[in-house]
This record gives C-alpha cells, sequence and structure tokens, in this order.
C-alpha cells in the first residue's frame, strides 16, 4: 500500500511538470518539408518553401519588391486563452538571393492580425546567418492570425518606403507565459489527491 501511494505521488508530481511545459501551437513551425498549416502571400510573388543544405526546411520572404508586394507567410493560432501574455519567437535571416541597399530599418514585421495591421514588432537584420528574434503579445481572442512579412511598402502602418530586403524564417515557436506559472486545476487536484492518500497511510500505520 505504500508503495502504491508512493508511485501515485509521483504520477501526480510528473503531471504536474507536464502541466507547466509549453504546449506547441504552431502548426510546423519548423518548415521542415512543406509550408503545410501556412497561408502564403504576396503580390507578384508570394512566400515560398525553400531546403537548405542541411537538409532542413524554412520559408523565403522573397517577391519582387515592388508597391503592395508584400510577401507573408501566416496562421491561425487555436487554443489561446483571452488575456494570457504569448511568447512569439521564430529564428530569421536576410535571404542569400537579396543584394539591394537597406529597408530605412523597416523592412520585416509581425502582425497580429492580416498585413499591415497591428504590428508586434517592426525590425529589419542585413546579415546572411541566422538570428532568434522575439516578441510577446496578450491574446484578446482564442483563435488569432499572426502575420510574417518582408519587404514592406507604404500601405504597412508605420512604414514610410518602400524596400526590397527578403527573409529566410525558421523554426516558429509559440508559448504561453501566463500558464507556465499557473498549474492546470485537474494537475494540482491530482497532486493533492496523492498527498491525501500518504497522509492517510501514515496515520493507519501509527
Amino acid at each position: 500500500m505504500r508503495a502504491l501511494t508512493k508511485q501515485f505521488v509521483l504520477m501526480a508530481a510528473l503531471s504536474l511538470a507536464g502541466a507547466v511545459q509549453a504546449t506547441p501551437l504552431v502548426t510546423n513551425g519548423g518548415f521542415d518539408t512543406s509550408l503545410s498549416g501556412w497561408t502564403v502571400g504576396g503580390g507578384c510573388g508570394p512566400a515560398t518553401y525553400r531546403s537548405f543544405g542541411d537538409g532542413t526546411g524554412a520559408v523565403t520572404l522573397n517577391s519582387c519588391g515592388e508597391t503592395n508586394a508584400d510577401p507573408t507567410v501566416a496562421q491561425t493560432i487555436h487554443g489561446l486563452v483571452v488575456g494570457h501574455t504569448y511568447s512569439l519567437s521564430w529564428d530569421q535571416m536576410l535571404d542569400d538571393n537579396w543584394g539591394g541597399s537597406g529597408g530605412y530599418g523597416k523592412s520585416f514585421a509581425v502582425f497580429l492580425g492580416a498585413d499591415g495591421g497591428n504590428a508586434l514588432l517592426v525590425n529589419e537584420y542585413l546579415v546572411k546567418s541566422w538570428k532568434n528574434m522575439s516578441t510577446t503579445f496578450v491574446a484578446t481572442s482564442t483563435s488569432q492570425l499572426i502575420t510574417f512579412a518582408a519587404e514592406l511598402d507604404t500601405r504597412t502602418a508605420g512604414v514610410t518606403h518602400n524596400t526590397d530586403v527578403s527573409y529566410a524564417l525558421d523554426n516558429v515557436a509559440l508559448s504561453d507565459l501566463s500558464a507556465s506559472a499557473v498549474p492546470e486545476p485537474a494537475s494540482l487536484t491530482l497532486l493533492g489527491l496523492g498527498l491525501a492518500g500518504l497522509v492517510a497511510g501514515r496515520r493507519k500505520r501509527a
């Protein structure tokens, strides 16, 4: 009985530990073999899948650089908790095929919503090596669209210049920062039952 109670408590503790781990919310964030799960867009040339020399995949935001031609890749994320703070991270690199000048520091953006909507981040990274980027947002709905855009033009909020700066993206991930500090009620209940059983077993032996 004592061994069984200890096993129950151990299972409850493992369940509690699993509850605080970030749950994968992004579909195919690694772009390993395709752009499955994502919607691509752009005027004269949308975002495309690209396989790198090491066998891993990525999405290339490289279009024609003309007005209204922003290449985009977007996905509607489901299972969000309203009011929770989420961390969105990704790897970003200047596209190998790009050879122009800078984009005034505003050639790339992440939007909460469609292209040109609520900008979570606007930046420019003119280096042909991967760099991890991140931003945060508070969920206002259980499902929200997240859009990555490059070659930003004058129709984008906060951007005043056209640009032909293109990027490659990989390893898009989303984690719930609020949930990481608050265990799930079911896990707390399970742990409580296990502790109660342990206490009851000790009282019987006494």
